[in-house]
């Protein structure tokens, strides 16, 4: 995702998204995106709570304002998913 965000902005499409692994984007250096700390399955966080699903979502399309990249931003968050 984070490399085909970056063939997608050197065509001139803005590109924002989300990481489980912050280690991997970092080498690929991608345009946007946001890291999060939760498990494979839980992207978004806490299944069935909408509401902290969409600021996980408002966090990383903040990122469009950033007009200069590559941005790699920690999603804060006192919930974290058991293993």
């Amino acid at each position: 995702m984070s490399e085909l965000a970056r063939v997608f902005e050197g065509a001139g499409l803005v590109t924002t998204g989300i990481v489980l692994i912050k280690e991997h984007a970092q080498r690929v250096c991608p345009p946007r995106m946001l890291s999060v700390p939760f498990n494979f399955g839980n992207t978004l966080g806490e299944a069935n709570n909408p509401d902290f699903q969409h600021e996980v979502l408002d966090s990383a399309f903040a990122l469009l304002d950033k007009t200069e990249g590559p941005v790699l931003t920690d999603f804060e968050a006192a919930f974290v998913p058991d293993p």
